[in-house]
């Protein structure tokens, strides 16, 4: 026992000593050694005002033989936006005597959120904003630069994983605001006509839902009840596009971001033209003794089929079907179709046609 405390003592003593033998980490003052970094712009691609953006990152490089002690990092001010910094795993809106050992480096994590208060008349506007490094009496600047634009919330932003109607009391529901239309949760339409004029874009939040403890889903839902329609009349030179809200580069063919557009039983007289739908879980799903007509549209990129309908109705005209997790169009359980000069293109495992005439009630 004697013997174990003294190896320990030993041991301790021995890493103190060479803790105080080690040489004390040298900072140049020199003015002639400046940052590198990875980047000197970080461009944040649409932001919708009130929400986040993805993060991006720059790298700082020290390249000099010497540690530097960076002075100060902080954001010149110069916009309404919120950037939220992360360096080395630090939290905070500046920094003060950061160190970088020689020839070492450390990352700069950034984040943004827009002024949701900014007028609609520069929206899509542009926000420019300088990250400052101060280090032996010099300034360098990384810019963040965002395109941000404000939005119509439906029906607010803090619906995500909730259920929503909009009833139409027997009318129509017009969306043909310049702004964009974010979508959160699972939002019905009921009892009347979700009219969506030219141009309009619907940007719908998805990510996993769980209301309870035994149900789990992919959120984001356009969900038309028996007594609703949907009516999107884009053209050629303003299509509808139906999309997810994540718009950054990476995000532009991950299919499965939102659940999708359904029909319920007996939904009748929805009618697309020149309408866009993409990065879903499926396109349009009709469900029996429903209705659709399509006009000049396109529907890719989904993690499942992008046409699903099952006993229902189906008219298309020129329209694009590719690019999907599953068969392009699923027909299943019979119905009525009538598809001119369309496309069916499957560049995967999958048919880009699949058609039945039955259902399976069981899993047996």
């Amino acid at each position: 026992m004697r013997f174990l405390k003294f190896t320990i003592i030993a041991a301790f003593a021995a890493v103190l000593t060479i803790i105080a033998c080690q040489k004390d980490e040298k900072f140049t003052t020199d003015a002639s050694a400046k940052l590198s970094f990875s980047s000197d712009t970080l461009r944040f691609d649409t932001v919708f005002t009130s929400l986040g953006s993805a993060t991006r990152l720059v790298k700082i490089f020290n390249k000099n033989n010497q540690a530097v002690r960076i002075a100060k990092i902080y954001l010149a001010g110069q916009t309404a936006a919120t950037f939220n910094l992360n360096i080395d795993g630090v939290s905070a809106k500046s920094f003060t005597n950061v160190e970088i050992p020689a020839n070492d480096s450390l990352y700069c994590f950034a984040e943004v959120t827009i002024n949701p208060n900014a007028p609609l008349s520069i929206s899509p506007f542009v926000v420019d904003e300088g990250l400052i490094f101060e280090t032996n009496g010099n300034k360098q600047t990384v810019v963040l630069e965002a395109f941000g634009q404000n939005a119509n919330y439906i029906p607010n932003r803090w619906a995500g994983g909730k259920e929503t109607v909009l009833d139409a009391q027997g009318g129509e529901i017009v969306w043909n605001d310049a702004k964009p239309y974010v979508i959160y949760g699972a939002l019905g339409i009921s009892n009347g006509t979700l009219r969506l004029a030219a141009g309009t874009r619907i940007h719908v939040h998805g990510g996993l839902a769980r209301p309870n403890d035994s149900t789990l889903y992919r959120d984001g839902i356009l969900y038309f009840f028996n007594t609703a329609n949907l009516v999107a009349n884009g053209t050629l030179d303003r299509p509808v596009i139906i999309e997810s809200d994540r718009l950054e580069k990476e995000f532009a063919d991950v299919a499965g971001q939102w659940r999708g557009v359904f029909l319920s039983s007996g939904s009748r007289g929805s009618a697309l033209t020149y309408t866009t739908i993409r990065n879903s879980q499926v396109g349009i799903s009709a469900d029996s003794a429903s209705s659709v007509s399509l006009k000049s549209c396109r529907i890719y990129n989904t993690a499942s089929s992008g046409l699903l309908p099952q006993h229902a109705t189906v008219t298309a005209e020129n329209c694009l079907f590719y690019n999907n997790g599953g068969n392009s169009v699923q027909i299943e359980f019979g119905g009525s179709y009538d598809f001119k000069h369309c496309t069916m293109a499957s560049f995967g495992q999958y048919p880009a046609l699949g058609v039945n005439n039955y259902r399976c009630y069981a899993q047996d």
